[in-house]
């Protein structure tokens, strides 16, 4: 209680007034204060308490500062200013159990000693909290006292709480640098975060100016805390900043007092950049970029490498990219080099590429020949051959290592194919082999070549076809022996001769398709008829069937050249009177037949076991053929075929089977095809240079020619030659006949061991060898000029899709007797080239005279050749001897030669035997003395006269004109009776011989009658004179006539 006593001057009262005492407290409670001041010794945020219960006192609460409070049961007493407090506590006092005191954790606190310090600030009742500014100095301060305050007094025992300091700075910052250029940064700052990050917020990193952040520059957004990195872009300038400086902040502030860590900024770029051009075209280059590594590595994952505008990498064009560890870089061929100055090489991070490269200056390598020059000294036509020769480049020589040269279908180097292999740079010339195919190539094209690259854009030099084919060859044998030759050969030179040196003769013997070794023989043979009305086309045709009906010859296998004559035809009996003759029209026809050596004997026999009846045979099929050929019937009525002859000649090809050498396997072919010219139904035609346009022109003929390849077991020459004829036609649309055909194949001859095996390996024609598999098919289309690009585009369409056409081919083996077990395992089309088109034109042949044969380039190949003369260009004639043997050989063949080759398409002429022997010589000996003959000689004229100049008449001791002695003077051709004068010389002579004689030469061989002296002497002559007179007689004389 309170006690209220009056007192007087004498006394105070006994009995007081009572007023109860209530003692309350009214201090704050739950006092808190989360320092978000993130620095040490500074602190930052709001004391928050709970307001007492009872209040109604309080006007205010003040706030302190103190330290020094300690456990005075530890003996330790200190006040700084000397102003102790001293508070009585017990344990459930809020105070002893405040988690932010640590003396609560280790014992119990009962009494301590409070130093207040300076008034911190005061906040009015009804207010529980008051602000702490950031950064605010805790000096040396430990907690905060809160006292209430009324309006008489502050309570002298405030409420404690004890300050706990939050300092969360980071630690170990580190920078993970990724930005290769120097004074650039980039890459990732990182650190660890602070031991309590509970008031920590978001982290802040900088750039600065030092250690403590002066100058700083935020680096990026605040970082969440849980982050413990922040990104720098690349490229970051780093200014003049020495160090990256990191932050914590709370919710309140950022704190003041950074972690730092110097900047250590370090380049890596590549260094001694080299780079050589070896594309050798203008405007591209190629060739491989090297440089130095830098010498830290640690950063660098690539290097990156441009074309720029120049040397910083401006406008820069990306070519590629390679790992570290590798120092170089291949620029792809063909590059092309635009607006490009440099080579730039940049190092590339994980993070990032540098900005400033290392560079190195582009040449570009320009390597052009020049001066190409080329005369085509192949002269067939359709044919290059030659040297083609260059200047070296002037710039950029240094990067070629060689040369290719090619022959294309335009300048810029179209559908080209390589002449030979790389010329070594030094040599400036390349060799174009002879009979390098034209095809549809107009230029040759030089490219230099590098050790990486060719050039793209060649340097070209447009061909042009040098042809040089002598024509018009002609050769009048004026031998009249059979078997030799003599007279001149003549032709007419080319119109181009610049690169003729000279003609090249030689004898030649016409083999077949695929030039294997075989014995045939040459029937050769003239026929002579009068016929009015008919043209040689006509008579070419219809004897060629006749000859092939007559004697069992293919018509492929027959040559014949027509000569006519016009002769004066006696219509009065033998007495020739001017008004009652009239021209009639001789033709005289000269036949070759190939046929194989063991049949030629039959097929002669044939002729001439009955000579008249097989000439009144082939006389009625003659008539037959030549109304077929669209003679008229009237005119060939009374047709007879006269002066039939024949001889044959056996020619031994080779000596080895197939064309093969020891080890079975097949030799180079050595035949000539002749394909300048061709004989089409009877008519000559020569190539021709014409379009299409032009091709509906009268006298133009198409020539489509082309070849594929297929694989056969078990056919013959002469069954796949039918087979592909046969099923070009079907699926070509066109006749048989227009098509012809060389089928050669292509494996080799198995090897025979023993005797008999070798008797089975020797091919005999006709029984039909079995080939080995793959066959190679040339075929020859001729058709009129209007068709021929139709053709041509069939011929297309089969290469590209062989189906329809193998399955002809098949069928067609099949139908000429290839097995078709064989042709369903082994058949299989293996190629269909593209084919060519030329067109040809009529050649204008007339008729030719009796004595002149007409020459022509015709396609079959030649086998044997034999040298016989070399004629130096600006002449055209070669003299051949008389007696010249000619055989096994066939035809004359001219080849024209260059500097550079002899040309290998030559003109050909079949060689006709003249061959002009009398016959049926007879003599009666009329002189009847003894050693003495005389009397009439008479012979029949030869076949073919034409050539026969005179008849010599001579005595001889043999048939073959031993010990001759000429009698009388030459009887000149057209009488064949000679008178031997009487009391000619008998003994020593056995044989009259009559010789022809051409206006060359006296044929060695004659025609032999043996002599035999007729003689006839009377016997017994008796005379009676019955006449007296002296100096007359007259009477009988008698006497025995000869036995």
């Amino acid at each position: 209680h309170l006690l209220v006593y009056t007192s007087s001057t004498l006394v105070e009262q006994t009995t007081p007034v009572a007023v109860p005492l209530v003692d309350t407290d009214s201090s704050v409670s739950a006092v808190e204060f989360p320092d978000f001041d993130l620095d040490a010794v500074e602190l930052g945020g709001t004391i928050v308490w709970t307001e007492p219960a009872e209040s109604s006192q309080v006007t205010s609460y003040e706030v302190y500062f103190a330290s020094g409070i300690v456990d005075l049961d530890g003996g330790i007493s200190y006040c700084a200013n000397d102003s102790a407090q001293i508070f009585e506590l017990d344990a459930s006092d809020a105070f002893a159990n405040d988690s932010d005191f640590d003396c609560v954790s280790t014992h119990r606190c009962t009494s301590f000693v409070s130093c207040r310090g300076e008034l911190f600030g005061s906040a009015e009742v009804g207010f529980d909290n008051i602000t702490v500014p950031a950064n605010t100095d805790l000096a040396n301060y430990t907690h905060f006292l809160i006292y209430s305050k009324s309006s008489f007094v502050e309570q002298t025992t405030p409420t404690v709480h004890a300050i706990f300091d939050m300092e969360a700075s980071v630690s170990n910052v580190q920078f993970d640098g990724k930005d290769l250029d120097l004074h650039d940064l980039g890459g990732v700052v990182s650190w660890t975060p602070p031991a309590d990050v509970s008031r920590v917020h978001v982290y802040v990193a900088d750039l600065a100016l030092n250690e403590f952040g002066a100058g700083k520059s935020q680096i990026g957004a605040d970082v969440p805390a849980g982050t413990d990195s922040t990104f720098v872009k690349a490229e970051t300038p780093r200014y003049g900043y020495t160090h990256f400086v990191v932050y914590t902040k709370s919710l309140l502030v950022e704190q003041t007092t950074p972690t730092a860590l110097s900047i250590q900024d370090a380049a890596a770029r590549a260094y001694n950049v080299s780079f050589t051009d070896t594309d050798l075209d203008l405007g591209e280059i190629s060739g491989t970029v090297d440089w130095q590594e830098p010498d830290d590595l640690s950063d660098v994952t690539h290097y990156v490498v441009y074309m720029a505008e120049d040397h910083t990498g401006a406008n820069r064009s990306l070519l590629g990219n390679v790992t570290v560890g590798v120092n170089d870089f291949f620029v792809p061929v063909d590059t092309p080099l635009e607006f490009f100055t440099h080579l730039v090489v940049y190092a590339r991070s994980s993070l990032v590429e540098q900005t400033t490269p290392a560079s190195v200056a582009v040449i570009d390598t320009n390597a052009l020949i020049t001066e190409i020059t080329f005369v085509d000294k192949d002269l067939d036509l359709g044919e290059y051959g030659g040297t083609v020769s260059w200047l070296p480049p002037t710039t950029g020589i240094a990067q070629v290592v060689d040369y290719r040269v090619f022959l294309a279908q335009d300048a810029v180097g179209t559908g080209r194919v390589q002449v030979g292999n790389n010329v070594p740079k030094g040599t400036n010339q390349a060799v174009i082999l002879d009979s390098t195919a034209a095809a549809s190539f107009s230029h040759v094209c030089i490219y230099t070549r590098s050790t990486v690259a060719e050039l793209t854009t060649p340097v070209a030099f447009e061909l042009s076809d040098v042809v040089a084919q002598v024509s018009d060859m002609v050769f009048t044998d004026l031998d009249l022996d059979r078997t030799d030759l003599g007279g001149t050969l003549l032709w007419n030179e080319p119109v181009d001769q610049s690169q003729v040196t000279h003609y090249v003769v030689y004898l030649a013997t016409a083999c077949n398709a695929t030039d294997v070794v075989e014995e045939v023989t040459v029937i050769s043979g003239t026929l002579s008829f009068m016929l009015d009305g008919a043209t040689t086309d006509q008579i070419a045709v219809a004897v060629t069937a006749s000859l092939s009906r007559s004697f069992g010859v293919p018509a492929s296998a027959i040559l014949v050249t027509v000569n006519l004559a016009r002769r004066l035809l006696d219509n009065s009996g033998g007495v020739f009177d001017a008004d009652e003759r009239r021209l009639s029209t001789s033709w005289l026809v000269q036949y070759e037949m190939t046929v194989a050596a063991e049949d030629s004997a039959a097929i002669i026999s044939t002729a001439t076991s009955n000579s008249d009846a097989f000439v009144a045979s082939l006389s009625a099929i003659l008539v037959e053929e030549l109304v077929n050929a669209g003679v008229s019937a009237s005119a060939v009525s009374s047709l007879t075929v006269t002066g039939l002859g024949l001889a044959d000649n056996v020619i031994s090809v080779n000596a080895t089977a197939d064309g093969a050498d020891d080890s079975g396997n097949e030799t180079e072919s050595s035949s000539r095809r002749l394909e300048t010219r061709a004989i089409v139904n009877g008519q000559m035609y020569t190539l021709a240079n014409v379009s299409d346009a032009d091709a509906d022109s009268a006298g133009i003929v198409a020539v489509i020619t082309g070849s594929f390849s297929f694989e056969q077991e078990g056919a013959t020459v002469q069954q796949v030659t039918a087979a592909a004829k046969d099923a070009l036609a079907e699926i070509l649309a066109i006749s048989a006949r227009s098509i012809g055909i060389t089928a050669e194949q292509a494996r080799r001859l198995s090897q025979a061991r023993g005797a008999a095996q070798l008797m089975e390996a020797v091919w005999v024609p006709s029984q039909g060898r079995r080939l080995s598999t793959s066959w190679t098919v040339t075929y020859r289309v001729v058709v009129q000029g209007t068709l021929g690009s139709g053709v041509l585009a069939e011929t297309s369409g089969i290469a590209s899709n062989t189906t329809n056409f193998a399955s002809a081919l098949a069928t067609a083996l099949v139908a000429q007797g290839v097995s078709s077990a064989d042709v369903s395992s082994s058949f299989s089309v293996l190629s269909f080239s593209q084919a060519t088109l030329q067109y040809m034109y009529l050649s204008p042949v007339d008729a030719v005279n009796s004595t002149a044969n007409a020459s022509f380039v015709f396609s079959i190949p030649f086998c044997e050749r034999q040298y016989v003369a070399n004629v130096t260009v600006g002449s055209a004639q070669l003299v051949i001897p008389t007696d010249f043997a000619f055989l096994p050989r066939t035809h004359f063949l001219i080849f024209a030669r260059s500097s550079f080759s002899e040309q290998s398409t030559p003109l050909g002429l079949a060689i006709f035997d003249a061959v002009a022997s009398v016959s049926n010589l007879q003599f009666t000996d009329i002189d009847f003395d003894l050693q003495e003959i005389g009397g009439d000689v008479t012979w029949n004229a030869p076949a073919q006269a034409e050539r026969v100049q005179d008849y010599l008449i001579y005595l001889a001791l043999s048939p073959t004109g031993s010990g001759k002695s000429q009698v009388g003077n030459p009887v000149p051709e057209g009488t064949n009776a000679y008178i031997l004068p009487g009391d000619s010389p008998f003994d020593p002579y056995t044989h009259l011989l009559v010789y022809t004689r051409s206006s060359l030469v006296e044929q060695t061989t004659p025609i032999a009658f043996e002599l035999e002296d007729k003689v006839a002497m009377v016997s017994n002559i008796s005379f009676d004179d019955l006449d007296l007179d002296l100096g007359d007689l007259g009477g009988t004389v008698s006497w025995d006539p000869p036995a």
